[in-house]
C-alpha cells in the first residue's frame, strides 16, 4: 500500500510541459506480430490513434565508428494526441503533456502495463524511469532568480547577452539514481535532443528573453518480476523523491506565482 510522506501540492498555473514513465522490458524479438492487439485493446480504453515509428540507439562497438542501431516502435495515442502508449520490443512508454495527478498518471501505466503484458507474456522488466519536464519563465517583472534556487542559477553573465548554462547534478537514491538538469537560456525552446522528435503534440511555448527547463529523471535498474503492481509501489518512491527535489528547486515567490495549494493526502501535485 503506497502512502505519500508530505501533502500533495497542486499548480493551478503548473510549469509542468511533459511527464513520461518507462518500463524497459526484456526484448520480445517478436514484439510487432502482437501489435494489432494490443492496439485492439488500447483503442477500446482511450487511445484511438495509432502510428508506427523508428526509434534510433547509438552502439559503441570499439571500431572507428559507433553503430547506429534503428528498431520500430508504436504509439498508440489519445485523440487530441495529449497523451501516448509507446510501445517498442524493449520497452513501455506513457507520455503526457496533460498530466492531472500521480495516481491517474501511474494507473493509466498500469493499464498499458497489464495489456502489454498480457498479450506479449512479457515476464522480466530490467529498468524503471520517471521523467518530469519544467518550462520556468518569469512573470511580470520577475527575474529567475526569483524562481529558482540559487545553486540552480549559475554564474552571473554581467556583460553578456545571449548566455545559456546548464546544471547537472547526479546522485544515488534508495531506489537508484536520480539526475537534475537545468536548462537556462532565452529565446526558442527547445526539448532536450533524446525527445526529439516528441510523439505527441506539445503545447505552445512562448518565447521568452529569460527561461529554464528543470528536467528530473529519477530510474531504477535492476531485474525484476514484470509484476504490475510491485512495479506500480516502485513508480510512487520514484515519484516521492522528484517531488521532494523540486520543491527545493523552487522558491517560495515561484510556487507562489504558480498558485500552490497544498491538497488532502488523495490529491497530488501538478508541477512535478
Amino acid at each position: 500500500m503506497t502512502t505519500r510522506s508530505r501533502p500533495a501540492l497542486l499548480l493551478k498555473n503548473s510549469p509542468l510541459i511533459l511527464s513520461l514513465v518507462q518500463v524497459r522490458i526484456s526484448p520480445v524479438l517478436q514484439m510487432k506480430s502482437f501489435v494489432p492487439e494490443i492496439q485492439e485493446r488500447l483503442r477500446k480504453r482511450g487511445y484511438p490513434r495509432y502510428a508506427e515509428a523508428q526509434t534510433q540507439e547509438i552502439v559503441l562497438t570499439g571500431g572507428p565508428e559507433p553503430m547506429l542501431n534503428s528498431s520500430s516502435k508504436w504509439v498508440f495515442g489519445d485523440r487530441d494526441l495529449k497523451t501516448a502508449v509507446v510501445v517498442a520490443r524493449e520497452f513501455v512508454t506513457l507520455e503526457t503533456t496533460a498530466y492531472e495527478t500521480f495516481d491517474l498518471f501511474v494507473e493509466r501505466m498500469a493499464e498499458a502495463l497489464r495489456v502489454v503484458g498480457e498479450v506479449a507474456q512479457v515476464d522480466l522488466a530490467e529498468r524503471l524511469g520517471l521523467r518530469y519536464l519544467d518550462y520556468v519563465r518569469p512573470l511580470g517583472n520577475d527575474s529567475m532568480a526569483d524562481y529558482l534556487s540559487a545553486g540552480l542559477m549559475g554564474i552571473d553573465g554581467d556583460g553578456l547577452r545571449g548566455v545559456r548554462s546548464q546544471y547537472l547534478a547526479r546522485g544515488q537514491s534508495d531506489l537508484g539514481q536520480m539526475m537534475v538538469r537545468v536548462t537556462h537560456g532565452g529565446g526558442a525552446f527547445r526539448l532536450p535532443p533524446d525527445l526529439q522528435p516528441l510523439d505527441l503534440a506539445l503545447p505552445n511555448v512562448a518565447e521568452s528573453e529569460d527561461w529554464a527547463l528543470l528536467d528530473f529523471d529519477h530510474f531504477s535498474e535492476m531485474p525484476r518480476p514484470y509484476d504490475v503492481d510491485a512495479i506500480g509501489d516502485t513508480l510512487w518512491g520514484l515519484h516521492d523523491l522528484v517531488d521532494a527535489t523540486f520543491r527545493k528547486a523552487a522558491t517560495e515567490h515561484a510556487f507562489a506565482a504558480w498558485e500552490a495549494q497544498e491538497l488532502p493526502v488523495d490529491g497530488e501535485p501538478a508541477g512535478a
